[in-house]
């Protein structure tokens, strides 16, 4: 391959990268559109914490079961249509949120753009390893989840600031229309997300497929499965109510408790960057994800122990994402290794439901912490998963290991 060639693939990756990669941002910015204004809602619909904890439980939910039979419709019909349609619902919903008059009508709404946020992984991952050559995928898949860390990074910052500027209805219905007009550009530009033209061919001397049933009933997989809810009840319930808790337990003012939200993800995506290096550094990812986990949920923990002030609670909350984060190379390396050949695909997407059904559970759980009073019970789960996602890994290398004599 000429160089001039190699240039023009290059940049037509790119465009492709771009394009999924700033709309998984966008995903997963609209995961985040609510909690940063749950003490509005709270006020607005007289509801208590749980009911709000509830509205993303329900929409995790969604996003769980839908996930499995959208993977199914991307591989029959093309993932670009799906991700499409997903992203036009998405979207639309959060707008129409905004002219919600009652909690149930705001609830139903949630749960219809969960819905459509749900076809994020299964769309994402066809396209981009249909178009993105071997020697570059990798980085292509850490450019995806890097992206999803930049919006739920920016997101509490953005809904509070238009909070402030224009009311929490106005908000979410500038940041939907915002994301539809996204979708306008990306269909404009829509051969670059085309997983159907210029595929990459897969071998074809690759062995017969694991079966679903056997999938399911593979000890190392379940065990990932395991860990990524795990995974997902800790963080999904700690980034839900990070906001509520530091202004229930230390009095915090609104403002400085969305800088913490934003600071935990913004530690996150550092931590991945970071984790990159130390995934290629190292064969011994387990430890490698124990002894930062070990780390993270030490720093999460103390977090409930107001003496360390609200700025030393930010403090610790920074530098427990950093470490939270930075295993996740490690994390996807793991489980690409216990992954049949040509199955790495449907191994991540049975594994990754494990974060849907954790993200269905935690908001309600932690939500119900702070109606009982004891907001710091937030940060002393988060980090009980954290310890036990490490039993869960050693555990699935374990099998694996003894899966291979």
């Amino acid at each position: 391959m000429t160089s001039a060639v190699a240039h023009a693939d290059h940049r037509v990756e790119n465009k492709t990268i771009g394009f999924i990669s700033i709309g998984h941002a966008i995903s997963h910015f609209y995961m985040l559109v609510l909690p940063p204004l749950f003490p509005v809602l709270k006020t607005e619909f007289d509801v208590s914490w749980a009911w709000l904890g509830g509205i993303l439980t329900l929409s995790g939910v969604a996003m769980g079961v839908a996930q499995v039979p959208l993977g199914f419709l991307v591989d029959k019909i093309g993932a670009r249509p799906v991700l499409f349609w997903g992203f036009g619902i998405m979207a639309g919903a959060t707008m129409l949120s905004g002219f919600a008059d009652t909690f149930v009508l705001l609830l139903v709404l949630t749960v219809i753009a969960g819905l459509g946020n749900s076809v994020f992984h299964p769309a994402d991952y066809a396209i981009l390893s249909a178009r993105i050559r071997g020697p570059r995928l990798g980085r292509a898949f850490s450019v995806h989840l890097f992206a999803s860390y930049i919006g739920w990074m920016i997101a509490p910052a953005v809904m509070i600031a238009l909070n402030e500027i224009v009311g929490w209805r106005n908000a979410l219905i500038v940041t939907g229309a915002a994301g539809l007009v996204f979708l306008a550009v990306m269909i404009w530009q829509r051969d670059c997300v085309d997983d159907r033209k210029n595929v990459v061919a897969r071998g074809k001397d690759a062995p017969a497929p694991m079966t679903p049933f056997e999938m399911v009933r593979n000890p190392p997989i379940l065990l990932f499965f395991l860990f990524f809810l795990l995974l997902a009840l800790g963080g999904t319930g700690l980034h839900s109510f990070i906001v509520t808790s530091l202004v229930e337990l230390y009095g915090a003012d609104l403002r400085v408790a969305n800088i913490a939200l934003a600071g935990f993800f913004a530690a996150g995506g550092i931590g991945i960057l970071i984790g990159g290096y130390i995934a290629d550094k190292t064969d011994r990812h387990e430890d490698a994800t124990a002894i930062a986990y070990v780390i993270g949920a030490v720093l999460i923990a103390a977090v409930a122990f107001p003496v360390v002030g609200i700025w030393g609670a930010v403090a610790l909350l920074f530098l427990g994402g950093l470490f939270n984060a930075c295993v996740s190379p490690s994390r996807d390396i793991m489980v690409r290794n216990i992954s049949p050949p040509g199955q790495v695909g449907a191994v991540f997407g049975l594994v990754t439901t494990g974060f849907s059904v954790g993200g269905a559970i935690a908001p309600a759980l932690f939500g119900w912490f702070n109606d009982i009073g004891h907001p710091q019970w937030v940060f002393w789960f988060s980090a009980l998963t954290s310890l036990l996602s490490i039993l869960a890994v050693y555990a699935a290398q374990i099998a694996h290991r003894r899966s291979l004599r």
